[in-house]
């Protein structure tokens, strides 16, 4: 099997999103404040994910967000495949 990436840029990950129809889910996730324990979470979360350059695999964020989602470790595993082919 291919090797996961363990990093990928933002800029692909969220190419992702748009391909995998899962853009309009992550927005209105962060709009959601009952979706975060608190605002001040929220509000970091946010932060982290417009202005991060690169996403890592394992970062708590990005797990909590593809919880949130309902995405399974291992289609979050093919996300980081499918976003590191894209330029």
């Amino acid at each position: 099997p291919p090797q996961v990436p363990q990093i990928v840029r933002a800029a692909q990950l969220r190419q992702w999103l748009v391909d995998a129809d899962l853009a309009d889910d992550v927005e209105a996730l962060f709009a959601n404040p009952d979706a975060w324990p608190d605002e001040k979470t929220r509000r970091k979360a946010q932060a982290r994910w417009e202005y991060e350059v690169n996403i890592h695999r394992d970062d708590p964020m990005l797990v909590s967000l593809s919880q949130a989602l309902g995405l399974t470790s291992e289609q979050v595993d093919a996300a980081f495949l499918a976003a590191n082919e894209i330029p």
